[in-house]
């Protein structure tokens, strides 16, 4: 009974940080296209840099930046396949400042270029 007692018991500071995690992850979800500070939001959410980034990880399954970046690419590719916005055109769109960048990016991301992506997935008759 004791044991059972203590397996359902929550444990308020996990939950804490768990809740924090997921209001960070959605703030940076709905404005994607910002470049956050995230040690930044990690303080106002009242957790250091370090444990943020470890709780994420825990919870999200990939550090920080590289969930936004993931984020950003999925985007991209909906964009390179639903519209006929240039390539630099989305890497703006997406807060790139820098196409070439963007372009690397994708082709590290993804494992094609965007054109090539943009080629092979492109909607029929667009």
């Amino acid at each position: 009974m004791v044991l059972e007692s203590r397996l359902t018991e929550t444990n308020p500071v996990l939950d804490r940080r768990e809740r924090a995690i997921r209001a960070i992850r959605t703030l940076l979800e709905r404005d994607l296209c910002v470049d956050h500070d995230l040690d930044r939001l990690a303080r106002e959410a009242g957790l250091s840099p370090a444990t943020f980034r470890r709780h994420w990880r825990r919870i999200v399954g990939t550090p920080p930046r590289r969930y936004v970046l993931q984020q950003r690419m999925q985007r991209a590719r909906r964009l390179l396949v639903e519209t006929d916005l240039q390539i630099a055109e989305i890497a703006a769109a997406l807060s790139f400042r820098d196409p070439l960048y963007f372009s690397r990016r994708f082709r590290t991301t993804v494992g094609v270029t965007a054109t090539a992506y943009r080629r092979t997935h492109r909607l029929p008759g667009r």
